[in-house]
Parts: C-alpha cells; structure tokens; sequence
C-alpha cells in the first residue's frame, strides 16, 4: 500500500515540474495599431528630456523601466507627430518619466515551502506640449498618466520583460488617446491637424 502511495507521489511530483518547466512557443500577437498622427504646423519641434537621466538609483529594475519608457516615448514621439510649415515653433518639456517602488511585500505560498518578494511600482509620464505662433498665440497642453504594476522575484526575465513592455506600452496608449482628445477640444486648431 505505502508502494502505491509512493509511486503516486514520485508521478505526481514529476508531473508538477514536467509542466512548470515547460516553455510555452506561443507566437504573440503583433498589434498593428496604427497611431493617429498629428501635423504640427510649425519649422521645429524641440524635446527637452535632459533632465531625466537618472544613475543613482540602486534598483536594477527601477533603471530597466526608466531607460525603456524614455525609449518608447521617443518613438511615440517620433510616430505621433509631424512637422508641416516655416514659422512656429513647437516644444515638448518631459517633467517627469519614471517609476516609483511603492512597496516590497514578502509572500509566502503553502507556508513553509515557497517565499517570494512582490515589488508594486508605479509608473509616472508627465509632459506638456506648447505651440508658439509669433507673438500672439501661444498654448500650453499639460499630459499626465501613470500606471500601477508589481513584478515577483520568482517570476523568469522572460516574463518580466513582458510585463514591463506591456505595461509601458498601456501608458503610451492612455498617453496618445489623452493627447488627441485634448487636441480635438482646446484651442490648437489653428496650429494642427490629426489625421
């Protein structure tokens, strides 16, 4: 009887491990969304983000977010806007991009066997965008968003690296969808067009 409970136990033991180790080749999904642009009418766009590079932080994954969402925000810029005339001047001042850790908790999973760490992070991006027309028209427009997301150190690189991008790119798209709403209802239609 004690055999049989054994051998139970051994096959349940390697079905447990023969399925977490598994690697799933699952293809993703490429989502082709396309990105309204908007045509500045305006001979130059200026990014100021010097202000952002930060090495001091210690956190290895705080660096890894800030670094990636600097990156993906460049090429949402570069994507979302367009430069159409000869005469105005266009300016984005990022005032804040980055991740905040806001709490490490220690779980543990069936008490004695399994201990892990969970990190929650926010992620802030906060940037204003001004068009200046010669001496008499110039507009502000103020962008604000942030996220809340946590990562397990027991989780693999893979997934992490999946869960940041994700992420990030979530921000971006509450970003472009505020950005094309606040275009469409303030007072910068005589300087661009969304297309």
């Amino acid at each position: 009887m004690i055999y049989i409970r054994v051998r139970i136990f051994i096959f349940f033991i390697l079905a447990l491990f023969s399925n977490g180790c598994s690697y799933n080749y699952e293809k993703e999904l490429i989502e082709n969304n396309k990105i309204p642009n908007i045509t500045i009418s305006a001979k130059s766009l200026t990014v100021n983000k010097d202000s952002l590079i930060d090495t001091s932080n210690s956190n290895d994954n705080i660096r890894k977010i800030n670094t990636k969402l600097i990156d993906e925000f460049e090429v949402w810029l570069y994507e979302k806007f367009s430069l159409s005339g000869n005469e105005n001047e266009a300016s984005i001042k990022v005032q804040l991009a980055g991740a905040n850790l806001i709490q490490t908790k220690n779980k543990t999973l069936l008490k004695p066997f399994l201990l892990y760490k969970e990190e929650v992070f926010e992620i802030n991006l906060n940037f204003y965008l001004m068009i200046e027309k010669k001496a008499y028209f110039k507009n502000k427009l103020q962008i604000n968003s942030s996220l809340t997301f946590s990562l397990h150190d027991n989780m693999s690189l893979f997934k992490r690296e999946k869960l940041i991008n994700a992420t990030i790119k979530k921000l971006i798209k509450e970003i472009d969808y505020k950005m094309n709403k606040e275009l469409r209802s303030t007072s910068f239609n005589q300087v661009i067009k969304i297309n």
